[in-house]
């Protein structure tokens, strides 16, 4: 491979080795790689991030454009048969026959055959940041709701062989683990689909449960909206939550809150004394609400978040809230409980 190609590569965001395993394949131009696609760099070796940079950037597609009274094949887009077989090696990768991977390919065996993968190739084609490529739904019709997936400390990177030996143990049937052990680290196992550590904005009203991301509007109050809304009110309305001071299932309620809310900070605080005083507190100690909510975490949706305030849901004589946020009682709040 020349310097210039090289450059050109490195400068793509393509790794170091990954252009070591495309000299080795003695794929040194953008030619050579005008046919190759992502599911064959990967079962070469190379990571994901790299092998969606290349066949994104060389994958070529030639069509030959349909005449008007040309009927349209069936197979229109589909890999052919030639195209499958074109590389042995990438079979052996996958540790699949040849022949059974150019049918699987060609579409015989209504894709059954990709049953054959071993756990290491479909973890090495696994992109977590792009889970509906080939890798991903395969691994999720294997394996469901189960945490398999292990990633190396403070990335998105997949620890494929920490992963496939706990797969490969749970199948001789040891119990499931919450975390495996990762270049000396304990890191947390995800379903198929989900990134560590992807936090998103979390609804004031409703602990566990995310704020769409387009428009941060509610995902159970349709008539609910914080765009615009500063997070300190945020904060503010989860400690009036957690202090029972309003019933979010309460449409009356929802309003009054949302209309002071917009108001601003001041014209909330000063109509629920209780909460601000118990805001002061928090602040005060560095335990203020964050409002996150992790995607795919165990408790999401389920009313847990990474809240650091450590104030519970209590029963009220006015009927208080479980950790879902749904009323044991039917009954409104009290004015009076804001003072």
């Amino acid at each position: 491979m020349n310097e210039e190609f090289k450059k050109e590569l490195e400068t793509l965001g393509v790794s170091a080795a990954a252009i070591a395993v495309l000299e080795e394949q003695e794929l040194t131009t953008a030619d050579s790689l005008a046919d190759m696609t992502y599911e064959q760099y990967v079962a070469m070796g190379i990571k994901a991030g790299s092998a969606k940079k290349l066949a994104a950037q060389y994958h070529v597609v030639v069509e030959e454009p349909l005449d008007a009274d040309t009927p349209v094949p069936d197979d229109l887009g589909k890999p052919t048969v030639a195209e499958a077989h074109k590389d042995p090696k990438i079979a052996g990768a996958l540790g699949i026959d040849p022949g059974l991977l150019t049918l699987a390919l060609a579409g015989g065996g209504g894709g059954k055959i990709f049953n054959m993968l071993n756990v290491d190739a479909l973890l090495n084609m696994y992109d977590p940041e792009e889970p509906d490529n080939i890798g991903g739904v395969l691994l999720s019709e294997r394996f469901g709701e189960e945490r398999v997936i292990g990633f190396k400390k403070g990335t998105h990177d997949v620890a494929i062989a920490e992963s496939a030996k706990y797969i490969k143990q749970r199948r001789r049937g040891y119990p499931a683990k919450d975390f495996i052990m990762v270049d000396g680290h304990r890191c947390k196992l995800y379903k198929v689909g989900v990134l560590p550590n992807d936090f998103v904005a979390e609804d004031p009203m409703i602990p566990g449960k995310a704020l769409w991301e387009d428009d941060e509007t509610s995902t159970v109050y349709d008539d609910v909206s914080w765009a615009g809304i500063p997070k300190n009110v945020r904060q503010l309305v989860r400690i009036m939550l957690k202090l029972n001071l309003f019933n979010p299932a309460s449409v009356a309620d929802r309003r009054e809150v949302m209309r002071l809310a917009r108001e601003g900070f001041e014209a909330l605080r000063n109509a629920y004394s209780k909460a601000d005083l118990r805001f002061d507190e928090l602040e005060a100690a560095g335990k203020l609400p964050s409002l996150r909510a992790q995607l795919g975490s165990p408790d999401f949706g389920t009313g847990g978040s990474d809240d650091s305030d450590d104030a519970t849901f209590r029963p009220s004589k006015h009927g208080g809230f479980n950790s879902l946020g749904n009323p044991h009682g039917t009954r409104d709040y009290d004015p009076r409980d804001r003072e």
